[in-house]
């Protein structure tokens, strides 16, 4: 495999070759680098540079060596899967360079009711330059699929709109297909099979956003005119006559059965004032699950990654009792009370990139449940709880963040990497830089030399680095938990 280590039992013939290991003893070592126990990693790591010693290779080139096989440890299978595994993140890396959007959005349709995987993916999109579009009914498929023309973008399925079922879906595709793209919502309303659009399909198509390109106001649609929404309106009549034709009753005005002898439709009514944009979002992201065309922490995340310890999507990196702060939105919330009847919730901690369940109990709930509401942007102090099905935090803090002028600032702070002396290694350090160039931003770097001796400043050069969730896992997956931070001490 031309110096490269691809699977697990290379490491045993390093260790049996190189460092005297009995078989046995190099399967130990294998079992011990997927475990990643640090302790009995770094017993074994004695072990090794030893016996590579006593085999005449130097200290420093075994050490060298040992460097490359402890990060192997998180990602290195068994010879029988790594040929395999290889060949799909070969396919993988070619459809990602060659066919992104594509790609994308097979990925999204893959994850599309988790609700974990969905936010993630939808965030990758975004640092992928790739525009995600809410469902339109002119425009989208059954699922998430790449938007028509030249536009870098995917158009949400319409069957990720909450109540609105496939059979519905394939009734609208079914209509486009055969007359052609719907030219308004009264078209709509005279094309689809009218036992397809219920009040309940309707609205929810509105407040997703799948008319909004006929250029209505979501506002507009649902706005009340009388005892009736605009929509209503507008489509009760059209509905009403085309489920009478198909029960048989013939209109005493000669309407066709597809509604079109009620004369014309004042369709002018849908485009009243817009919602506001809270109750825009919030509506919108009942209806998909998700933001989609804007997002309350898309321009404050640097704000509150400043005021955190770890972004959540870094939470299943941390062990059970890790103290963690981290910024979000509530969205789904839940109340309750002991069996003391004192109250206590449970919601759902939402990035840009994850969520993150969070139960708060009652002391905790009781000193801010103006707070602790769906939609609302708080920071949560706790520990990591590993016990349940699900990563949970504990909360023992929930407050309101500081955004806007007096916010804090991530370019406020600096990166502090810490190298312990058996990482303290030209490969290591070469590694570094590369992740320091590749991550440009505000916050200065200080790289300081740990040992017996104390801690020692080191220079790699002058780097200004974006400090954000991707290169601290970055920085986790090279060096380890708790190699590096940001210093708030200014």
């Amino acid at each position: 495999t031309y110096g490269v280590m691809v699977y697990q039992e290379q490491i045993m013939q390093i260790a049996v070759r190189m460092a005297g290991y009995s078989m046995g003893q190099a399967d130990t070592l294998r079992k011990v680098m997927a475990k990643k126990k640090r302790e009995l990693v770094g017993q074994e790591r004695e072990r090794f540079v030893a016996g590579c010693v006593e085999q005449g290779i130097s200290e420093r080139l075994a050490a060298d060596l040992f460097d490359l096989i402890e990060p192997f440890a998180d990602y290195g299978f068994p010879a029988a899967h790594a040929c395999a595994y290889g060949f799909i993140a070969y396919q993988t890396a070619y459809l990602v360079a060659q066919h992104p959007v594509e790609y994308m959005a097979a990925i999204l349709t893959s994850v599309k009711d988790d609700k974990d995987r969905k936010p993630y993916y939808l965030y990758a999109c975004r640092s992928m330059k790739i525009e995600v579009l809410p469902p339109d009914v002119n425009e989208s498929d059954m699922d998430f699929a790449p938007a028509p023309g030249d536009r870098r973008a995917i158009r949400y399925g319409l069957s990720a709109v909450r109540n609105v079922g496939e059979g519905v879906v394939q009734a609208i595709l079914d209509a486009r297909r055969s007359g052609g793209a719907f030219e308004s919502f009264a078209d709509l309303c005279r094309r689809v099979d009218p036992g397809a659009l219920t009040k309940r399909v309707l609205e929810s198509l509105i407040f997703a956003g799948a008319f909004d390109s006929f250029g209505y106001t979501r506002g507009g649609m649902v706005q009340q005119i009388g005892e009736q929404a605009a929509w209503e309106k507008v489509a009760a009549p059209i509905l009403a006559e085309r489920k009478a034709q198909a029960a048989g009753q013939f209109s005493l005005f000669g309407a066709g059965t597809d509604g079109a002898g009620l004369g014309e439709i004042d369709e002018g009514i849908l485009a009243g004032d817009e919602l506001d944009k809270r109750l825009l979002l919030s509506k919108e992201k009942e209806m998909l699950g998700q933001f989609v065309t804007d997002h309350p922490l898309l321009g404050v995340e640097d704000e509150l990654r400043a005021q955190t310890s770890h972004p959540i999507d870094e939470m299943p990196d941390l062990g059970d009792g890790d103290l963690v702060t981290v910024g979000g939105i509530i969205g789904s919330l839940a109340r309750k009370y002991t069996k003391r009847g004192e109250p206590y919730a449970q919601f759902r901690l939402e990035g840009l990139a994850g969520g993150v369940e969070v139960i708060a109990f009652p002391g905790v709930y009781e000193a801010v449940p103006h707070l602790i509401q769906p939609d609302t942007i708080v920071l949560v102090t706790g520990r990591i709880d590993l016990r349940g099905r699900e990563l949970q935090i504990r909360a023992t803090e929930v407050r309101e963040p500081t955004l806007g002028p007096d916010a804090p600032r991530l370019h406020a702070e600096s990166l502090v990497v810490d190298l312990a002396a058996t990482a303290c290694t030209p490969a290591v350090l070469e590694k570094l830089k590369q992740l320091f160039e590749a991550h440009p931003g505000a916050a200065p770097v200080r790289l300081r030399f740990l040992s017996s001796a104390g801690v020692t400043p080191l220079s790699v050069g002058s780097y200004n680095v974006s400090a954000a969730g991707s290169l601290m896992g970055e920085l986790h997956d090279l060096l380890g938990a708790g190699s590096s931070r940001l210093d708030r001490s200014g």
